[in-house]
């Protein structure tokens, strides 16, 4: 039985969703999921990295984040990791230009949202 996700997804994550059971994965579009809770991501690097608590804390929890980022190769694309990159100077530049970084409304308005989390805390907000 595979759970449907409702989230926009590429060529590669939909193809290898429909090859693996999603049980055995994290699933962004749960309620209780919250990429907080098993990622940071990295403005210098463009990466996505795994908490390094998690493995010691909660193990279960870091097989699952490992096997999700090599399931979908989340860092091992570089055109994906630019694309990061570029978003995160994009808000940076967003926010430099006087829109006003306590306005959450304009969070949905980017597609890498955990990059616009981060731009947030480079503002100290």
């Amino acid at each position: 039985m595979f759970d449907i996700g409702l989230f926009y997804c590429c060529t590669k994550c939909q193809s290898e969703a429909n090859r693996h059971e999603f049980r055995y994965t994290l699933k962004p579009d749960n309620e209780a999921y919250c990429f907080d809770k098993y990622f940071y991501f990295d403005p210098n690097t463009g990466q996505i990295n795994i908490l390094e608590n998690l493995k010691k804390d909660a193990p279960t929890k870091y097989l699952l984040a490992v096997a999700f980022l090599k399931r979908y190769g989340i860092n091992s694309n570089k055109k994906r990791i630019q694309s990061r990159i570029n978003t995160y100077n994009d808000i940076l530049n967003f926010f430099k230009a006087g829109a006003s970084p306590t306005d959450l409304r304009t969070r949905e308005d980017f597609a890498f949202r955990f990059v616009y989390d981060s731009a947030l805390e480079f503002f100290n907000l």
